[in-house]
């Protein structure tokens, strides 16, 4: 599967409180399945799997938009600190 081909498709209605979540991308899924949920549908092509279908509750579902004015955030500064090697004594 290429790359333009893994997409994601979130539907819902306000009537209906349930997130359908059908996905061909592995990130979303891990963090579907990391929540705790489980795919209703899986497809497969050559034994392996390519597809998976959730559902969720909408008052358990969300999403965000930043703004277009608004840049993104700097990472923190403790996120890229370099690793010290070498023993540590400790005295």
């Amino acid at each position: 599967m290429s790359k333009a081909e893994k997409e994601t498709v979130i539907r819902w209605d306000s009537e209906e409180k349930i997130v359908h979540v059908f996905t061909c991308h592995r990130p979303v899924r891990r963090k579907a399945e990391r929540a705790g949920y489980k795919p209703l549908h899986v497809d497969t092509r050559n034994g392996r799997e390519v597809t998976w279908e959730y559902r969720v509750p909408l008052s358990c579902f969300g999403y965000r938009f930043r703004p277009l004015d608004r840049p993104r955030r700097p990472a923190p500064k403790t996120a890229f600190r370099s690793k010290k090697r070498g023993k540590v004594s400790h005295q």
